[in-house]
């Protein structure tokens, strides 16, 4: 495969912008997790920033932040987490991302 001039541009673009743009989703992540862990509902958080998180160590040696990624479990029955997942405007269910 190649790439014109066009393609090499936009490349370009992509990786100026990539560090300011992770830095805008990694804080609102970590938003979000502090967010979460006020709230009664949720049962686990998953999150390298979190201390108790299997990767936090090694996360934080070796990355410059903590991504964006984050995961949860609810607590309650099956019709309040129905109920939960009816309220969102943008959710995304990801069983697995490739690991």
């Amino acid at each position: 495969m190649t790439g014109g001039a066009l393609t090499a541009t936009c490349c370009c673009e992509v990786y100026v912008t990539l560090s300011p743009r992770m830095e805008v989703a990694q804080r609102n992540a970590l938003a979000i997790v502090d967010y979460l862990k006020t709230q009664p509902l949720v049962k686990k958080l998953y999150h390298p920033s979190l201390p108790q998180n299997q990767g936090h160590e090694i996360a934080a040696r070796q990355q410059k932040g903590f991504g964006a990624m984050l995961s949860f479990e609810l607590k309650g029955d099956e019709q309040t987490l129905r109920r939960f997942l009816s309220g969102l405007s943008l959710f995304t269910l990801a069983e697995s991302l490739g690991a």
